[in-house]
């Protein structure tokens, strides 16, 4: 069944034994999203279920709850959460060494809560996290919170890139976190459709219609969407989000077609790479990304407008089985074509990209080499299959020692000596410039304007209401994408979204549901001058060639160059 193919995707097995030790990051979660605390949308909602990782928690080997009445002590692990003078053992599900998932009851009070994990009567320091009443996200095939969502059809077939819906069916979301129940939730079942709550679904940034929000008929904590998907949305990732009293979910995608079947985009996954996949062969893949993101800062005291280019290049080279393929973000996380994704990570940074700890990497020799109008550059090898490097820039010009932008247009040949696994190769990439003028407004005031330093600004962006831009410049023919990305103080985590649009409409509208998901902005300091740490950039979506290697099945290159204005996001 789906329900048990669900709760098996959220524990891992692990074989070490250790004192009861909690991972402080990402700490006690959601546990189809994911999503660390720092976020609007972070915390565990009442009557959902999240788990926990760290060391020492349960058994070597794997333990699960098979049926009702579900334990507060499974393996010998237990779970209190204390909030205020309110303490509840939470419902246990499986629990391992190293991860444990439960559900967190109905009748705990909202609020700051203390946990505490006990096994074989030794126990864990606590660890606090936030009680909240809705945090909706879908379980996706990947588990790891981003990709595709756990999503059947009617005739209860998962839905998938070779298996897409299509506009008008119905599909059932599986997923946690839209809020408590009624009812003894460890001593069966509790389906029924949630009506009270203000509950709102987007797929493909169009409103969808929703026929059932409530418990699964099979299991505690897990919850089943019933959605009408709207009319006019396709691809191979289409975004699909809901908000919860108020509060948005996560961004996984579900695979929509015209006629069912195999999926496409209109500039992305390939066919032949989807026909593959289809064999349930594993397949070597390759991506290879050049990039410049340019902030343009205005008005900063006794320099005025400057503008910071930073360049990097990354090279991924994989293994992916059929399966894991499947379940991944695909040649690139840029794919919401028509509408827009968010994703949510801890640290200073949030760049999607296709780095996977499940996925093997494939040796492609010591380095991958650049040659372009300034020079040669190298992308050093930082692991197996994982190559990368700053390509210049990143500083304030005067003021910083920064070696200077290498990506300039042109024409950049790119060459790998050969590993064991892929073999030398050779490709040519040509980096464009396509400026892309934009201003952007939102509540009627003009919040960025750019990218002329006549006419620079940079401003305040609110993160509850919608932001409309308009634009000129880029390639007629093409996608423009549009990200924004905030980073906060403490705990530091960076919300990053990303928005792709044939660039020919000339305007677009980021919803406001979009915009909440972002962290409040912190400050980003530099040569003694402190700055929003956010920004609002543009540019032309990387049309990904392809290029051949002994060893690869399929290799793809691309530049992304971005530019824009220093914001704040409150």
């Amino acid at each position: 069944m789906v329900t048990r193919s669900v709760l098996a995707l959220i524990l891992l097995a692990s074989v070490v034994f250790s004192k009861p030790t909690i991972s402080a990051n990402p700490g006690v979660v959601n546990a189809a999203t994911l999503i660390p605390a720092g976020f609007p949308n972070s915390g565990v909602a009442q009557g959902s279920i999240f788990t926990l990782t760290g060391s020492g928690l349960g058994p070597a080997n794997l333990v699960e709850a098979e049926s009702f009445p579900l334990p507060k002590t499974l393996g010998g692990t237990t779970i209190k959460i204390t909030v205020g003078n309110t303490s509840v053992n939470a419902i246990m599900l499986g629990a391992t060494d190293a991860q444990v998932a439960a559900v967190l009851p109905s009748s705990t009070p909202t609020g700051s809560a203390k946990l505490v994990l006990t096994y074989n009567g030794s126990a864990s320091d606590p660890i606090t996290f936030q009680v909240v009443k809705n945090s909706f996200g879908a379980f996706t095939l990947n588990s790891r919170g981003y990709g595709t969502a756990v999503t059947t059809n009617a005739k209860n077939q998962l839905v998938t890139l070779l298996n897409s819906a299509k506009p008008g069916d119905t599909v059932n979301v599986w997923s946690t976190g839209l809020g408590a129940v009624s009812g003894n939730e460890a001593a069966g079942p509790l389906p029924g459709n949630l009506s009270k709550l203000q509950l709102t679904a987007w797929v493909g940034g169009k409103q969808a219609t929703v026929s059932y929000a409530g418990r699964s008929q099979c299991c505690a904590g897990l919850d089943q969407v019933t959605i009408k998907l709207p009319a006019g949305v396709q691809g191979c990732f289409v975004p699909t989000v809901l908000q919860v009293g108020g509060v948005t979910s996560s961004f996984p995608s579900i695979p929509i077609a015209p006629n069912g079947g195999t999926c496409s985009d209109p500039a992305g996954i390939s066919a032949a790479l989807l026909q593959k996949a289809a064999t349930g062969q594993n397949m070597n893949i390759a991506t290879i990304l050049l990039s410049r993101f340019t902030a343009n800062l205005a008005n900063l005291p006794l320099i005025g407008n400057v503008a910071i280019s930073e360049d990097a290049g990354s090279a991924f080279f994989y293994d992916y089985s059929a399966y894991e393929f499947l379940g991944s973000r695909g040649v690139t996380a840029l794919n919401a074509f028509g509408s827009c994704s968010l994703w949510q990570c801890s640290g200073p940074t949030c760049v999607p990209d296709q780095q996977s700890q499940s996925l093997s990497g494939l040796d492609a020799g010591a380095s991958v080499n650049l040659t372009g109008p300034n020079g040669a550059m190298k992308l050093a090898k930082a692991s197996t299959g994982n190559y990368g490097a700053s390509l210049g820039g990143g500083g304030i010009p005067g003021l910083t020692d920064n070696p200077p932008p290498y990506l300039d247009p042109g024409s950049y040949a790119i060459k790998g000596p050969g590993g064991n696994i892929v073999k030398a190769f050779s490709t040519n990439l040509t980096v464009s410039s396509s400026p892309i003028s934009f201003q952007a407004v939102q509540s009627g005031s003009t919040v960025a304007q750019c990218c002329s330093t006549s006419t620079l600004t940079g401003g305040t962006i609110s993160r509850n209401a919608d932001l409309q831009l308009s634009w000129s410049g880029g390639d007629p023919k093409g996608y423009v994408a549009i990200v924004g990305t905030s980073t906060t103080d403490s705990p530091q985590v960076t919300g990053s979204f990303a928005c792709l649009v044939q660039n020919s409409v000339g305007k677009f509208t980021v919803p406001s549901w979009v915009l909440f998901g972002m962290p409040k902005s912190g400050t980003l300091s530099q040569a003694g001058i402190n700055i929003s740490n956010g920004f609002l950039l543009m540019g032309s979506y990387p049309n990904f060639a392809t290029f051949n290697a002994p060893g690869l099945d399929f290799g793809f290159v691309g530049s992304l160059v971005l530019s824009g204005t220093n914001e704040e996001y409150q």
